[in-house]
């Protein structure tokens, strides 16, 4: 969280080497996102110019995941 700015998310990519897991994007304790369900070696890339979604100021952006396997990857972001 950066005060005063919020966070737009441009780009993601992702992939959770365990199986089973469970992700949620979240703006601080508030979803973003639904539950998003990967076997092993499952994941996801999306990418929007003018951004996926915003998060609210002053708030970190957070992945939340249900199991405590490696989920690895990359997100573009500004502050705005």
């Amino acid at each position: 969280a950066v005060v005063g700015k919020k966070i737009r998310v441009l780009a993601v990519v992702l992939v959770c080497s365990g199986g089973a897991n469970t992700v949620t994007w979240k703006d601080g304790s508030t979803a973003k996102s639904g539950g998003m369900g990967f076997a092993a070696n499952g994941g996801y890339s999306i990418e929007c110019d003018w951004g996926l979604w915003e998060g609210t100021a002053n708030t970190a952006l957070n992945l939340n995941l249900s199991a405590a396997t490696s989920v690895d990857g990359h997100i573009t972001y500004v502050e705005v």
